[in-house]
């Protein structure tokens, strides 16, 4: 699973995020995009995330997972998100 987001308003400057819209055009990726208010800043945030379809619930799940962490964040929220990234393993 791979995610990029930004500001609304503002570009995306990741160059390795044409290889995976590159993928999703083709079908061999999922491409899910939604917008999350920043509470806490006042503004918005515009997601694309990327997985292959049998990994298609962790775009699902970390969609809900930025909603819940608008309104608050902490430790325990980063560790689901690493899990759901694939960057960490579950307990």
């Amino acid at each position: 699973m791979a995610a990029y987001y930004k500001a609304v308003g503002e570009d995306f400057f990741y160059s390795d995020r044409d290889k995976f819209q590159t993928a999703s055009d083709d079908g061999i990726l999922i491409k899910q995009r939604f917008f999350i208010k920043n509470k806490a800043q006042a503004f918005k945030l515009f997601y694309e995330v990327y997985s292959n379809s049998e990994n298609v619930w962790r775009l699902h799940i970390y969609h809900l997972l930025k909603r819940i962490g608008q309104n608050f964040w902490n430790a325990d929220l980063e560790e689901i998100e690493g899990i759901i990234l694939g960057y960490r393993r579950m307990p």
